[in-house]
């Protein structure tokens, strides 16, 4: 399950590049479809699933929740860029 949860943040770093980030809107709209599509997949087993995979799924269901703040963020952003 850390392989997992290694592989699910490095996918979120390699979309998100916080270096080069620059309020790009895009970036933080890839990365929270591809959280709702990992959420999905995982939401589907969790019905008789051992508790290590239901803390996995609320850790997503977070990491989900962070993207949407981070994506409003950054059209908010965006806008304020092209209105200024």
């Amino acid at each position: 399950m850390a392989a997992v949860l290694s592989l699910e943040t490095l996918v979120f770093y390699i979309v998100i590049r916080p270096r080069s980030y620059s309020h790009s809107w895009l970036r933080a709209l890839a990365a929270f479809l591809i959280a709702i599509a990992i959420l999905l997949f995982f939401g589907v087993a969790l019905i008789h699933a051992p508790p290590f995979m239901f803390w996995h799924w609320l850790w997503l269901a977070g990491i989900t929740v962070v993207l949407v703040i981070l994506l409003i963020t950054s059209i908010i952003q965006t806008l304020k860029a092209l209105v200024g």
